[in-house]
């Protein structure tokens, strides 16, 4: 595609593009093709998939070099999966393409900063995001609740319109937030609430350490295992397979 260039507002790298009389864009999972799917019938298609390529789609289209509104997926069995954005998916009917724009809008908002995001320390694809460290530095000097391990964002907003912290956390008496036996808080119980309290006081402790909660035993064994797999997930070949065993315990 020499001598175009895509929008300034709509930018992304496909992992592959299979051209027929245009191009179709495509990418390559580690993951299935779809979900839901069973020996008796077809799965879904996955909406993060769909949006990924929705977006590639969309520059094409802006190019003048797509073949229309659909993609492939090649997952991880070596199946190249379709996705077509303008088949109706819901009762309602809903498309993909219909998800890809209500993203591509809020995306926008966000970059045009009509819409603030607040970011959260537990979720785990973040950490694949580029933004990652710029969050956790926001977090960390918000002094944010989801740095609590398991302290998620759904937590968080149940709680913050009362504790706003990991440091108003850990100061407060979790028995101030209880009830008739339940919490104020939607979806946070009350051995939840005492356990996040606990975390917060050994994250704000001046020389906090972990502890034990109950009596550990590990066994001891004369041999350990150590197990080493390789495998190609495009060609679902094991590579090679090597165990490894750790010499008796003295010697």
């Amino acid at each position: 595609m020499a001598g175009a260039s895509p929008p300034a507002t709509c930018l992304a790298i496909p992992t592959c593009c299979g051209r027929r009389t245009g191009y179709i864009a495509g990418d390559i999972k580690s993951g299935a093709g779809e979900e839901g799917g069973s020996d008796e019938g077809e799965g879904r298609s996955k909406k993060h998939y769909a949006v990924q390529l929705a977006l590639y789609t969309d520059i094409l289209e802006r190019l003048g070099r797509s073949v229309g509104r659909r993609g492939f997926v090649w997952d991880i069995h070596g199946e190249e999966v379709p996705y077509d954005f303008m088949a109706i998916y819901t009762k309602n009917a809903r498309r993909l393409w219909d998800d890809y724009q209500e993203c591509l809008d809020h995306a926008r908002a966000i970059a045009g900063r009509a819409t603030e995001t607040v970011p959260t320390s537990s979720a785990g694809t973040c950490k694949n995001c580029v933004w990652y460290t710029a969050c956790i530095k926001r977090l960390e000097a918000a002094n944010d609740l989801t740095l609590i391990p398991e302290l998620g964002r759904s937590k968080r907003d149940a709680m913050i319109g009362r504790i706003g912290s990991v440091r108003e956390l850990a100061e407060v008496a979790p028995a101030d937030f209880i009830v008739g036996g339940k919490t104020v808080f939607a979806g946070i119980g009350t051995a939840t609430l005492e356990k996040l309290h606990a975390r917060a006081k050994l994250l704000t402790a001046e020389n906090g350490k972990p502890y034990l909660r109950a009596p550990v035993s590990l066994p001891a064994a004369d041999v350990e295992l150590f197990f080493d797999i390789e495998v190609d997930p495009m060609r679902d070949v094991l590579l090679s397979a090597r165990a490894r065993g750790a010499p008796e315990r003295g010697e």
